[in-house]
C-alpha cells in the first residue's frame, strides 16, 4: 500500500503542469491579415502584424487592441523577435536587404545595427543592454554580439567552425550551434568565440541550442529520423530528451522558470504547442486549450513572474492557412497547494486499497 501511495504522489508532481485553467487569448488587431507572437518578457509580448501586404513589427500589452507598431517608416518590412526590460529586438527589410534592430519603444526609436561589412543581419535575443544574432555574406552565418551600434559586433564563432548561428542570450550566455565539417553543433559561449561549450550528447548527429534561462538550456538533438527537443543544464552530460513518445518529432524553443516551450508533430505533420516541465512524461499539448478548431500550433517563448505563467506562439485553423497571435496565460500552483493536493490524493488511494 505505502508503495503505491508513493507512486501515485510521485506521478501527480510530475504530472502537475496539467493542473488550472489556461486562458487563451488571440492578439491578432482587426486591421491585420494575421499575426504571430514570437517573445514575451512581463507585461509585453513581441512579434509581428501582417497589414496591407507588409509585416510589420509590433509590440501589445495582452490584447489586440493593445498593439503598438514599431515599423520604420520606409521599410519593407519588420519584425520584432524579442524583448528585453527597455527595449526590442529584431529585423527590419529595405529594400532586399535584412538589417537587425533594435528599438526602444516607438517606430522613430529603430537603430540599424547592420555593420557595414554584412550583407544582412538578424538580432534574436536581447540580454540587458546586449544584443545577441548573427550577421550574414554569401549565406555563411556568424552568430555574434552587439552593443547598441552596428560597429559594436563581435563576432562568437570559433576558428575552426565554417559557420555559427544564434539561438537566445540571458544573464551573460548565449545559446546557438556551429557548423564543422558540414555537422551542427549546439551549444553556448560567454561573451567570446574561444569560450564555446558543445553541448552535442554522442548518440547524436545533429544538435542546436534555441533557447537558455539562468540555468537551463533548450533546443534539439536529431537522431537521423526526425528532431527530439532537448534540454541541458550546462552540458553535454547533462541532455534530457523532452521527445513525446507518441509523437513524430518535436521542438523546444524557449525555457523559464523550470518550464520549457516549443512544438511537437504528430504522425499527421501536425504541429501541437507543447510545453514540458523537465521531462518527456511532463508534456502537455497546449493546443487542446485553443478554442474551437484549430489544425496546427506551436509555442514560440514563455516567461513567468512567479504566479503566472505566460506562453506565446501561433496557431493556424488548417494547415493552409494564415497564423494567429496566440499567449496562454495561467496561474502557477504553489508548492504548498501541490504538496496538498498529491496528500489527499494519495491518502485516497490508501483508503482505496485496504
Amino acid at each position: 500500500m505505502a508503495k503505491a501511495a508513493i507512486c501515485l504522489l510521485a506521478s501527480t508532481l510530475a504530472a502537475s503542469s496539467t493542473l488550472g485553467q489556461w486562458t487563451v487569448t488571440l492578439l491578432d488587431p482587426p486591421e491585420s491579415e494575421f499575426a504571430v507572437a514570437i517573445s514575451v518578457f512581463g507585461d509585453r509580448q513581441g512579434g509581428y502584424a501582417f497589414i496591407d501586404g507588409e509585416s510589420r513589427a509590433s509590440v501589445w500589452t495582452g490584447s489586440a487592441g493593445s498593439r503598438v507598431d514599431l515599423h520604420p517608416a520606409g521599410a519593407a518590412s519588420s519584425i520584432v523577435t524579442s524583448i528585453g526590460s527597455q527595449t526590442q529586438g529584431g529585423i527590419v527589410r529595405i529594400d532586399d536587404s535584412r538589417h537587425a534592430a533594435l528599438w526602444r519603444g516607438s517606430a522613430s526609436s529603430w537603430v540599424n545595427l547592420n555593420p557595414p561589412d554584412a550583407e544582412s543581419s538578424f538580432v534574436i535575443a536581447i540580454d540587458g543592454d546586449l544584443q545577441f544574432g548573427y550577421i550574414q555574406n554569401n549565406f555563411e552565418a556568424r552568430a555574434g554580439l552587439w552593443s547598441g551600434t552596428a560597429d559594436s559586433f563581435v563576432d562568437l564563432t570559433p576558428d575552426y567552425a565554417e559557420s555559427s548561428w544564434a539561438g537566445d542570450a540571458w544573464g551573460g550566455v548565449q545559446g546557438g550551434s556551429i557548423t564543422v565539417r558540414g555537422s551542427t553543433r549546439g551549444g553556448i559561449w560567454r561573451g567570446a568565440a574561444e569560450s564555446w561549450v558543445d553541448l552535442s550528447p554522442e548518440s547524436s548527429s545533429q544538435t542546436s541550442v534555441q533557447g537558455l534561462s539562468a540555468d537551463q538550456q533548450v533546443g534539439w538533438t536529431h537522431n537521423n529520423i526526425s528532431p527530439e527537443a532537448a534540454l541541458w543544464s550546462g552540458s553535454a552530460a547533462s541532455w534530457v530528451n523532452l521527445h513525446p513518445a507518441s509523437m513524430r518529432g518535436s521542438v523546444a524553443y524557449a525555457v523559464a522558470a523550470g518550464f520549457q516551450v516549443g512544438f511537437a508533430s504528430d504522425f499527421n505533420y501536425h504541429w501541437h504547442a507543447s510545453l514540458w516541465q523537465g521531462s518527456s512524461e511532463s508534456w502537455e499539448d497546449l493546443s487542446l486549450a485553443l478554442p474551437g478548431e484549430w489544425s496546427d500550433s506551436r509555442a514560440m517563448d514563455v516567461w513567468s513572474d512567479g504566479e503566472t505563467l505566460y506562453i506565446v506562439g501561433e496557431a493556424s485553423r488548417t494547415r493552409d492557412s494564415y497564423p494567429s497571435a496566440v499567449m496562454w496565460t495561467r496561474p502557477i500552483p504553489s508548492t504548498g497547494s501541490l504538496a496538498a493536493l498529491a496528500l489527499g490524493i494519495a491518502i485516497t488511494a490508501r483508503r482505496r486499497l485496504r
